[in-house]
Parts: C-alpha cells; structure tokens; sequence
C-alpha cells in the first residue's frame, strides 16, 4: 500500500515523512474477525486489526456487514468478497 504525506511536522529532506513524499509499506492488510457472524445483510460490531509491515494493532470494534453472497461491508465501505463457510452444528 502507498501512502501520500500531505501534512508534517518534518520539513526537508533526507526524512521521508516530508509533504509529497509517498511512503510504502508491505505488507498492508485489515483483518476482520467474522468468524461465526451470520452473512444475512445484518450489520454487527466486530474486532478489526491493522498490519502494517510486521506491526499489528490492538484489535478495535466496528460495524462489519456481510452478504449472502460473502460481499463485506466496513462502517459503510465495500472492502471485498470472502468465501462463505456454512455452519454444521459440530
């Protein structure tokens, strides 16, 4: 994922954090933890992490919806599609 600084407290270079430098950080991810959540369009509060690179955040409730059809939906914001798993019972 890249990122573009457009506000800083660092003002020259050789810092890499100045206005309009562009910041990459590998891997970027958002873990959503959905495991046992109904896929019926119901929105719930669930834990979701950040990894950036090999830092990972303390987990933080949000509103995470999921579709029939596995679409998943963030505070209002399609993020993708997963594979469903349908529930046995066991």
């Amino acid at each position: 994922m890249h990122f573009r600084v457009t506000t800083s407290g660092f003002t020259a270079p050789p810092s890499p954090f100045v206005v309009g430098s562009t910041i990459t950080v590998d891997p970027c991810s958002i873990i959503v933890h959905t495991k046992g959540q109904l896929a019926n369009d119901q929105c719930t509060t669930r834990n979701v992490q950040i990894q950036l690179g090999t830092v990972l955040s303390d987990p933080f409730p949000m509103t995470v919806c999921l579709s029939p059809t596995g679409n998943v939906t963030i505070s209002g914001i399609f993020m993708g599609t997963i594979s469903l798993v349908p529930l046995t019972g066991t």
